[in-house]
């Protein structure tokens, strides 16, 4: 934490002074020395590198006047990492987390809590209303319908209902690995209208299904008592998810990291910290090195949880299915702002900057895009992960370089034209002697 009351440098202190004195039409040194509450023959001092201001008074100059024209830079928005190592050592953790905020994300939108009570009827109305026929459809009713949906998901029965449905799942995944439409169909129909305690041994193919087989005492039974009745498209992917963010908090919050995941309710929606803390950053210095390059091999994040994930194309593992409510939309690449699918990196980016006290600054950047062109069978969502590491000492370069070159996948270093811009600039090379 920053001193307030320490002295920044006689350089700083010259800069800040200037400016404070002719930024907005100008001031005397008597009144900025007013201003900053410290004797005037200061001011002069000051702007003479001869006396120095404190942080406090920086903080003053720039709250009043503005910060004085720095460096030229870079402007980026990104995560910060401390070092290399300590990126690397958080990623599983981190791409969790990151799965489990893109789903928070969704859910907490207004426009999906809108659409979920809309998947839902009146019990006691007809499937098919003439205009005006029943309740209206306004704030007040999607409201009481989410709270039926909460009164549902807080039911022992419903978590019988989920964990025979996890297991139904797997069991179709594992028949229909390469046909999505025929997992959420199946799901949709046989989870909803059989008997909740025959779930996980339901037949896996239509033509398997006896025509005596129980309905009594199943989901759609139970929403009756409750007087609604859901959208034949509400129950998978949407309600199996929604269900796993209630009750699977004890493993969402060890894979995470987090503290404590809350379950999930209709109308709060999941309230979850960021998976990373964005910040805003002026990148200065010389650029010594920048790269844009295609991954060998994509970079393919992890799920937050494995039975909200279901790969759906072999060829595709990243690809899962996406929280609508419609059955030819929630496989499809069409909703990537509904989309349950982990990160893909197909691409990236490679910024190194050498900063005034010769050490350095890094910014590597990561995107879904093929930018080349060369992966026709990935739809890409339109993703992208900024990192920076704003320190790293002059002398650990190279070797930080070399760990990040693994993880990259690059064949080698372009170690001649990194030491001779390093060189240019004015830079330290390990090793060179400097004749």
């Amino acid at each position: 934490m920053t001193n307030k009351r320490q002295s920044i440098t006689p350089a700083e202190t010259k800069l800040y002074l200037d400016h404070a004195c002719e930024a907005q039409g100008g001031r005397t040194s008597a009144e900025l020395a007013a201003f900053l509450d410290v004797p005037p023959p200061r001011i002069t001092e000051g702007r003479r590198r001869k006396w120095s201001i404190t942080e406090i008074h920086k903080q003053l100059i720039i709250e009043h006047f503005g910060a004085p024209k720095g460096s030229p830079g870079t402007y980026v928005r990104a995560e910060t990492h401390a070092s290399l190592p300590a990126f690397f050592e958080h990623e599983v953790q981190l791409s969790r987390h990151r799965h489990l905020s893109q789903i928070a994300r969704i859910v907490n939108s207004a426009s999906f809590k809108q659409d979920l009570a809309k998947a839902m009827e009146w019990a006691d109305e007809p499937y098919l209303k003439i205009d005006g026929e029943g309740r209206p459809d306004n704030a007040e009713t999607r409201a009481e319908r989410l709270e039926r949906l909460e009164t549902l998901m807080t039911l022992p029965a419903f978590e019988h209902w989920l964990e025979g449905s996890s297991h139904y799942l797997e069991r179709l995944c594992a028949e229909y690995s390469d046909t999505p439409d025929k997992i959420a169909g199946m799901m949709n129909w046989a989870t909803s209208h059989f008997n909740i305690s025959l779930l996980r041994d339901l037949p896996i193919k239509d033509s398997d299904f006896p025509d005596d087989l129980p309905r009594e005492a199943s989901l759609s039974a139970l929403t009756e008592e409750l007087g609604i009745r859901l959208n034949s498209h509400l129950v998978f992917p949407t309600l199996f998810v929604l269900g796993h963010l209630r009750y699977s908090t004890e493993a969402l919050t060890a894979a995470t990291g987090l503290a404590v995941v809350p379950p999930y309710t209709p109308q709060m929606g999941l309230a979850i910290p960021s998976s990373s803390t964005i910040d805003d950053y002026v990148i200065t210095g010389s650029c010594i090195y920048d790269t844009d390059e295609k991954f060998s091999t994509p970079k393919v994040g992890a799920p937050c949880l494995e039975a909200i994930f279901m790969p759906l194309w072999r060829a595709q593992p990243q690809r899962s299915f996406a929280l609508t409510f419609d059955l030819y939309d929630n496989h499809t690449h069409d909703t990537p702002e509904r989309s349950l699918s982990v990160d893909y990196w197909v691409s990236y980016g490679l910024a190194v900057y050498m900063k005034d006290n010769c050490d350095y600054a890094l910014h590597l950047s990561l995107s879904d895009i093929d930018y080349s062109g060369t992966m026709h069978l990935y739809q890409p969502l339109g993703r992208r992960r900024d990192i920076v590491i704003p320190d790293i000492p002059a002398l650990e370069l190279f070797s930080v370089l070399e760990e990040l070159r693994k993880w990259l996948g690059m064949p080698e270093l372009p170690l001649f034209d990194l030491k001779s811009q390093i060189a240019q600039q004015g830079g330290y090379i390990p090793g060179a002697r400097v004749i």
